[in-house]
């Protein structure tokens, strides 16, 4: 399969596609955000729900909190290093059994008490494309510690058959 979609937006395709979400689940995302986001969820058969961010470029989790009830995922995008509450919405999303997926492309080697961003949610997705951090022209990965979900995005990549075994942990 030949990609026609920008790297990061691959991975959150990808990490859409391997939670397992049904058609038209709905995922809330950041307002502030970058086009490739509301597109990845459209391209995965979901429905983006904008979550409204204060004058500072963070969710506003009062609004987010009103809108979870109902969302089969929340991908948080960290745009431009503008990171969001996450204490309060991993406890919201715990709480609600709603996975979160981040997009980190904008905010490689940011922390959030202690830990990176990227590794807070269940999936993690970082672009490789030539204005980011560490760049390759194009590309970009997924990360989880979850080998279901794991599992789901080699194969759905078409890193199929004997082809996975050049995929290394």
């Amino acid at each position: 399969m030949r990609w026609r979609y920008p790297p990061v937006r691959r991975a959150l395709f990808l990490a859409l596609k391997a939670l397992d979400l049904p058609r038209d689940a709905r995922v809330l995302i950041p307002a502030f955000t970058f086009a490739a986001v509301p597109s990845a969820v459209v391209h995965a058969d979901c429905v983006p729900v904008l979550v409204e961010v204060g004058a500072n470029y963070r969710v506003d989790i009062a609004d987010f909190a009103a809108k979870l009830p109902g969302a089969g995922a929340v991908m948080i995008s960290h745009m431009r290093g503008h990171t969001s509450d996450m204490d309060a919405i991993m406890a919201l999303c715990d709480g609600a059994g709603v996975p979160v997926i981040e997009d980190a492309a904008h905010s490689l080697g940011t922390l959030w008490a202690g830990r990176r961003i990227g590794t807070l949610g269940r999936v993690g997705c970082f672009s490789f494309q030539s204005y980011k951090l560490v760049n390759a022209g194009e590309g970009g990965m997924l990360i989880t510690d979850d080998p279901e979900i794991a599992a789901r995005a080699i194969i759905m990549s078409g890193a199929y058959e004997t082809n996975w075994k050049s995929i290394r942990a």
